[in-house]
């Protein structure tokens, strides 16, 4: 079977003190890094981004903002570069 090499941007961990989740400040901060991953993505033809979920909580967060879980690896989700591109304002993609 041959392997396949697809570009991606990983956004290795994203987090928010305990005593500060809920504010929809972890959203906030989800939201500033995929813009950059898009602008990072343009420069390397990325066409995921892909994010490493430290436990089950972090997991539903990410699923709830669109990533998927991998088949090999609940833990490691993804969103297509595409998609993302398409959810942000014409003014935050760039």
């Amino acid at each position: 079977m041959p392997a396949y090499a697809i570009g991606m941007v990983l956004i290795a961990r994203l987090a928010i003190a305990r005593d500060q989740q809920g504010a929809g400040l972890g959203t906030r901060l989800l939201a500033d890094g995929l813009r950059m991953a898009v602008i990072a993505g343009e420069s390397v033809a990325a066409r995921l981004v892909v994010v490493d979920a430290i436990d089950e909580s972090a997991a539903r967060f990410y699923r709830r903002h669109g990533f998927t879980e991998t088949l090999d690896h609940p833990l490691r989700l993804f969103r297509r570069m595409k998609d993302i591109r398409a959810s942000l304002g014409p003014s935050d993609a760039r």
